[in-house]
């Protein structure tokens, strides 16, 4: 039978049943910790955690005051914040126990802390009304703790309007990055007579997850003939 890992140095004995650890962004994962004095006098042990940020870690008993040979159980406690501070992927980590008798010693378990991945975004379209022709822009804020990758999807009612690199793009995105996506639109046909006219559309922004932000915009154009021309020809005629 495997004995539990352990860190054993002369005066203090540190066991723990593993030494790999899961957990997701937001929640809390607790690690019952054996410490034991193996010296000769009571000693006073306090428990600390190098690798993380401290924030994320909660002890029941930071310092724990043991007579000779006592051994007594106590936990931690690791919550990693639902941020993209805590990225996904593995965390090298090591509980460490400094004795009060023996300041200049640390003694110490390597551990592992692997946090899962969340996918969050936000999305913006500006302008959202456009003039025929001009750029507009969609960004994107991935807001999750891995890179991800996003589609920009941009349509409109009867296919009424063209886009210009095309309908769509693909944007790649780091974790607490922001991408821009620029396009042009443009409607199909102008009408022959009248002012200002405008056609709706829609961009997409869609992430791998399939997760879904819809933006909607118009773009703006004018006929190819001011309604105040054949009323100017009448008059003269």
């Amino acid at each position: 039978m495997q004995e539990p890992p352990s860190g054993e140095q002369g005066r203090v004995g540190i066991q723990v049943q593993t030494t790999s650890y899961a957990v997701a962004p937001g929640d809390s994962v607790t690690i019952p910790i054996v410490l034991t004095n193996r010296g000769l006098e009571e000693d006073v042990l306090t428990l600390a955690v190098d690798g993380i940020p401290t924030s994320w870690v909660y002890a029941s008993s930071p310092s724990t005051t043991l007579n000779p040979g006592q051994a007594l159980e106590v936990s931690l406690s690791i919550q990693p914040p639902h941020s993209l501070q805590a990225g996904a992927g593995r965390h090298p980590f090591r509980i460490q126990v400094t004795s009060q008798l023996a300041p200049g010693q640390v003694f110490e378990v390597a551990c592992i802390l692997t946090i899962a991945a969340f996918a969050e975004f936000s999305s913006e379209l500006r302008p959202q009304r456009v003039a025929a022709g001009e750029p507009a822009r969609v960004t994107v804020e991935n807001r999750g703790n891995m890179q991800q990758a996003y589609t920009l999807t941009c349509q409109s009612p009867n296919d009424a309007v063209s886009f210009e690199p095309g309908p769509t793009q693909e944007l790649r995105v780091p974790p607490g990055e922001v991408a821009i996506a620029e396009f042009r639109a443009s409607p199909r046909n102008r009408p022959l007579f009248g002012g200002e006219v405008s056609f709706p559309f829609t961009a997409r922004v869609q992430a791998a997850d399939m997760a879904v932000r819809n933006h909607n915009g118009e773009v703006v154009d004018r006929a190819l003939i001011p309604s105040w021309v054949p009323v100017a020809v009448l008059a003269l005629i």
